[in-house]
């Protein structure tokens, strides 16, 4: 789904705009998705009779279904609507509904293992639930818990079925849906059509959808497949946007081909895309018949990235769904980066770039008022722009960044194959990404999937000329108070070119020497945008180089009764030191060691509290305090008194 604008604000990340109307999702449950479900849905049929006159209709859902264990009843969702009788098979089945839970008791037992088929008659009138009604068309909306208020289902996204719908409308409605048309039958008194559509490939609740209106100009693009078969993509649009529409979607069958080269086989059997006159949403991939907005269809292609957005969806959250509604970062931001990369192929690399940044100073200016990690976000906030649809994308990129393209690319490719048709998580999706990549991604995925925030660093540098001639560039750079571990590629410019180098930076703050022949000039950090994160030039940051060997400074306090301030500052000539800081008695023996490790150019302070390697305390009197760094040894007396 493609969300009109993003509005940023603590309490109305999801709350959108459309003329003078607010949409606001209900909250969501958590994540079920390993839970056992005690039957799986095979096949939906819905037999629909809309008069198109208000949001009233009436008919019936049958719900093929293969119990998973002995059954005696089953839960079904349903909304505000009213269930008139329930069979089994000719069996009268007794039901009660109590909030959005349909609860059914049957007149047998269902064996473990057996199908059965449920019949539902209903009837309703939703008031902009699941299904809407305007004066030129109407439609259904079902993301992401709304299929229940059109028609009693298992509404969740990991129990997909196959499905075919029947609708009956007044005649000279036009009627979409999902999959392929199998009939249109005309009413022998010529009042009424029946559409016939079917999908034989599953379909999560929340995908299936019908649109109307009488008001259709209907024409199709055709796309042939890689193996010679052709693909329609018809156009339901209101006829005033026929003309404008073939400018609008004039790179759709581009764009086709290259999901379906980048990723994987197309894997429906059509693409269709619907048009509405009012919705609080932009676009919304029903699978097999995308339902947009009537504003995207301006005879400029303006709203081209939108079309790109929701073809990917077939991909990205049709075929390979997700498992449940947390994950939702495995749709959308999937989908957002796979619009950027068709802008990247058809557009170039400077456009794809420019975009990607637009997006960075999107992302940023909400953040700077609230944040969440892309994993399990709000109630309120599930198709929050910037953080499910922007960081998303930024994650996908960043994940290019580090495993590099042809790893990425395969990556997709094998994710997309693995769980076409199915559901997957996105611990599922890191699995696929370690097996190409070779190495474990758990870092990367705990710092940018399920914490909040993005890395923001601040940096200086500065030269030192050498006795030979040539220079050495010191810098430092200090990360914000959220630690991220990262690559990053940076560019040192000097009078007669730059210099290339990747810097892997892993704490709150590093020390870097290079040596030049000659003074740099500036230094770019991720200079092709692969990171999402600021970096700040801080004047005057990197001290003035005085020193040439480590430095162990006056112990404070000393005489000391509880603990001594032991401080030491290790020079910039080399990248890191090998220390080690212990504490002997007059007797030469070592009775405690605080440090031995390798640390880099810094100013350290370490505490002792007087204590010796048991935890005991010191009796008091002379102890030696050795500081080693590397071939240096340094010692000083400290006087313990109690």
């Amino acid at each position: 789904m493609l969300i009109i604008m993003p509005v940023f604000g603590q309490n109305r990340a999801f709350e959108q705009k459309t003329g003078s109307v607010y949409h606001v999702h209900p909250g969501l449950a958590k994540p079920q998705f390993d839970s056992t479900d005690v039957f799986d849905v095979l096949h939906y049929r819905l037999d629909l009779n809309f008069p198109f006159q208000s949001s009233a209709f009436s008919g019936s859902v049958t719900l093929t279904c293969r119990a998973l264990k002995t059954l005696e009843g089953i839960d079904l969702e349903m909304g505000d609507l009213t269930a008139d009788r329930i069979h089994l098979r000719s069996e009268s089945v007794a039901f009660e509904h109590r909030s959005e839970t349909l609860s059914l008791v049957f007149p047998r037992t269902i064996s473990a293992d057996d199908t059965f088929s449920i019949r539902i008659h209903y009837h309703g009138e939703p008031d902009e639930q699941g299904f809407y009604f305007y004066d030129r068309c109407a439609y259904t909306m079902s993301e992401p818990e709304e299929a229940r208020y059109w028609f009693p289902c298992h509404d969740v996204p990991w129990d997909k079925a196959t499905a075919e719908l029947f609708i009956t409308v007044p005649a000279g409605v036009e009627a979409a849906s999902i999959g392929l048309i199998q009939s249109r039958t005309v009413s022998v008194d010529g009042l009424f059509e029946t559409f016939h559509w079917l999908t034989e490939y599953p379909v999560a609740t929340y995908l299936i959808c019908v649109t109307m209106s009488d008001e259709y100009s209907v024409w199709s693009h055709w796309f042939v497949t890689e193996t010679g078969d052709s693909l329609e993509m018809p156009y339901y649009v209101f006829a005033e946007d026929s003309a404008k529409s073939k400018i609008d979607v004039k790179n759709m069958k581009t764009a086709m081909a290259f999901f379906t080269g980048t990723f994987g086989s197309y894997p429906f059997e059509k693409y269709g895309t619907a048009t509405v006159s009012k919705a609080w949403f932009g676009g919304m991939e029903h699978q097999t018949m995308t339902t947009v907005i009537q504003n995207w269809f301006r005879g400029d292609g303006s709203m081209e990235s939108g079309f790109v957005h929701e073809l990917a969806h077939m991909w990205w959250g049709d075929a390979v769904t997700l498992s449940d509604w947390p994950e939702i970062w495995l749709n959308e931001g999937f989908a957002t980066y796979s619009q950027m990369l068709f802008t990247e192929y058809f557009y170039g690399e400077a456009v794809f770039r420019s975009h990607m940044q637009n997006n960075r100073r999107a992302y940023f200016e909400q953040t700077s008022e609230f944040d969440f990690p892309i994993y399990d976000p709000p109630r309120e906030s599930l198709f929050n722009w910037a953080i499910t649809y922007i960081k998303g994308a930024w994650v996908l990129h960043m994940l290019r960044g580090v495993v590099g393209e042809d790893p990425f690319f395969k990556i997709l490719s094998e994710y997309y194959t693995q769980y076409k048709y199915r559901n997957a998580s996105i611990h599922e999706f890191r699995k696929v990404c370690e097996s190409v990549y070779g190495k474990s991604l758990d870092w990367f995925f705990e710092e940018w999937i399920y914490r909040t925030g993005y890395m923001q660093l601040a940096y200086g540098w500065k030269n030192d000329r050498l006795d030979n001639g040539g220079y050495r560039i010191r810098m430092m750079i200090e990360q914000g108070h959220d630690l991220f571990h990262m690559p990053i590629h940076m560019q040192i410019q000097g009078p007669e070119g730059g210099v290339d180098t990747t810097l892997w930076i892993s704490s709150y703050s590093h020390r870097f020497t290079f040596m030049l022949p000659d003074s740099a000039t500036g230094i770019q950090i991720d200079p092709e945008g692969w990171v999402l994160m600021t970096d700040t030039l801080v004047q005057n940051m990197v001290p003035e180089y005085v020193l040439s060997k480590p430095k162990l400074l006056p112990v404070s306090p000393n005489p000391c009764e509880g603990q001594a301030m032991i401080q030491y500052i290790l020079p910039w000539n080399r990248a890191d030191w090998s220390v080690e800081i212990a504490i002997f008695n007059l007797r030469g023996q070592k009775i405690r060691t605080l440090i031995n490790q390798n640390q880099i150019p810094e100013t350290y302070s370490v505490f002792w509290d007087g204590r010796n390697t048991s935890g005991r305390r010191v009796a008091s009197g002379m102890y030696i305090l050795e500081l080693r760094a590397d071939n240096y040894c340094m010692q000083q007396k400290i006087t313990v008194i109690r």
